[in-house]
């Protein structure tokens, strides 16, 4: 049509105006429709990366003899019940000297308390054996009738939580607090390397002479991650990373009070390996996002 109307020229208009929404729409489309996609397909790819990670970690027998991994069933074992209470740390009182003047006197020279008058109702210095310590609790009266003066006890601080000291309760005081309704007692603890530190806090434990069940588990099958401690229990052809609670320690050996059950297989040996592997993986599928 070589001239066109005014008539056909508004027709043209028209469709013209009507055609380039409807062309930028599916232009628009295409982008979004990829992009959604690509979107999904990588949710389908994490999400399937994840679950290989969440399963158990599973090695080869030559994995497993070069990083010494050992297992071994878990079964329930008679377990002394004992008290656990918190307790402070103070100087053995009966090698404790308290050094005064026995006139009166002005201190000249010292190695310090210089100018101070010395009395004789007044200590200059006092003089500590710490090579024994007085761990110092308060027991609950309903408590009383399950311990006694001589009973073996555990002491745990939290400056060296891998380390247990062998204490004995030489003292349970005669008279009941009217307001905490406790009672003072003492247990008394070597300390010839000089760890425990007077106004320590600590944890004591105390056989009450009773008998249960229990499981035990050796300190060394027990590893910390993420602040949580764990277990590796052998399942599913792997070695699953397993949370648990732990209770009192008896001699290098941990009571498990939540997280395992009796009848599974838990590493006994080779843990730390496999807790490394653990790590790696995890830096690995970090470096991979």
């Amino acid at each position: 049509m070589k001239n066109p109307t005014p008539l056909h020229r508004a027709a043209l208009l028209a469709l013209g105006l009507t055609l380039a929404p409807l062309a930028g729409c599916g232009k628009s489309e295409q982008p979004q429709a990829s992009a959604s996609r690509s979107s999904q397909q990588a949710e389908d790819k994490h999400d399937s990366a994840g679950e290989r990670g969440a399963g158990p970690l599973k090695l080869g027998p030559e994995e497993i003899a070069a990083a010494g991994i050992r297992t071994d069933e878990l079964k329930e074992e008679e377990v002394s019940e004992r008290l656990t209470v918190t307790a402070t740390i103070r100087p053995n009182q009966d090698r404790i000297a308290h050094v005064a003047p026995r006139v009166p006197g002005r201190i000249v020279k010292v190695h310090a308390i210089l100018g101070e008058l010395a009395q004789p109702d007044k200590p200059l210095f006092t003089v500590a054996d710490l090579s024994r310590l007085w761990i110092e609790a308060n027991l609950f009266e309903k408590d009383l009738s399950r311990i006694q003066v001589g009973a073996d006890a555990v002491v745990t601080v939290a400056a060296y939580p891998d380390a247990a000291f062998q204490g004995k309760l030489t003292h349970i005081g005669a008279v009941v607090d009217k307001e905490t309704r406790t009672v003072p007692a003492r247990v008394e603890v070597a300390n010839p390397d000089g760890r425990l530190k007077p106004e320590m806090f600590a944890t004591a434990a105390i056989p009450t002479g009773g008998k249960g069940k229990g499981l035990l588990l050796s300190e060394e099958a027990v590893v910390l991650m993420q602040g949580q401690p764990t277990v590796f229990v052998e399942e599913h052809g792997g070695f699953e990373p397993r949370a648990v609670e732990l209770g009192d320690r008896l001699r290098g050996r941990v009571v498990v009070k939540a997280g395992l059950q009796a009848g599974e297989r838990v590493v006994t040996a080779g843990t730390y390996a496999l807790k490394a592997r653990i790590l790696k993986s995890q830096l690995g599928a970090g470096h991979g996002h």
